[in-house]
């Protein structure tokens, strides 16, 4: 009880003097002391305070409950929307390492795409140097033909030689043609190859640079 409370007399209206020494009594609450008359008139106001009491209780209880409810439906929400961008996020992280798998496969294509011009280079080369060996053998085959014909008036037997290294020189001929052919052959195949590769390694680096763009999007919507 408040001092500002205590120290409070309490008289009955009807109370008597022999009464008065019979049903006064002193109430010592710590340093307050209530003096109380009547035990009729202490009883009705000690239920009215009790039932203020409860009365204040249950408005307390109410507003307890629904404060408690309030913040349990807020983090309930919260909770909700927590998990709710954790699996937007782990859905993101697992595209991410998707496209970082394409990229893998893409830096691999580009590998492959690298080994195969390199050995196109290799075989304009080695179709370089068939061609070169070609117009060699083309010159003697001229210079054998000249010789040839020359060698005729001197007789058969020089004939016969002659005859044998042209056909000699015209079957290398023939086989340095072959493999002329086939190496151009190989040629356009392995162009053909690059020019596809490079085509595919073009849509997937447009492809991821669209994914790029787009999660940098995410990513600074996710920041507003």
């Amino acid at each position: 009880m408040n001092r500002s409370s205590s120290n409070l007399q309490l008289n009955s209206p009807h109370r008597s003097s022999d009464a008065e020494s019979e049903t006064d009594k002193t109430v010592y609450e710590g340093e307050d002391i209530v003096y109380l008359s009547g035990p009729s008139f202490n009883l009705e106001y000690v239920n009215s305070q009790v039932k203020l009491l409860e009365a204040k209780l249950n408005h307390e209880k109410l507003n307890f409950n629904k404060m408690f409810s309030d913040m349990q439906s807020h983090y309930k929400g919260r909770l909700s929307e927590l998990e709710g961008k954790l699996e937007a996020s782990k859905a993101r992280n697992s595209e991410l390492e998707k496209l970082e798998g394409k990229l893998r496969a893409s830096e691999a294509e580009n590998m492959q795409v690298k080994e195969l011009v390199a050995e196109k280079t290799k075989l304009e080369n080695y179709n370089s140097k068939l061609q070169s060996q070609l117009e060699i053998h083309k010159y003697k085959l001229q210079q054998s033909e000249k010789k040839r014909q020359l060698d005729q008036e001197n007789g058969k037997n020089l004939l016969n030689k002659v005859n044998k290294q042209l056909q000699d020189e015209k079957m290398v001929s023939k086989d340095l043609v072959k493999k002329l052919a086939a190496t151009q052959l190989q040629k356009e195949e392995l162009m053909k190859l690059v020019d596809e590769k490079e085509l595919a390694n073009t849509v997937v680096q447009k492809e991821l640079q669209e994914v790029r763009t787009n999660n940098q999007n995410w990513q600074s919507g996710k920041k507003r």
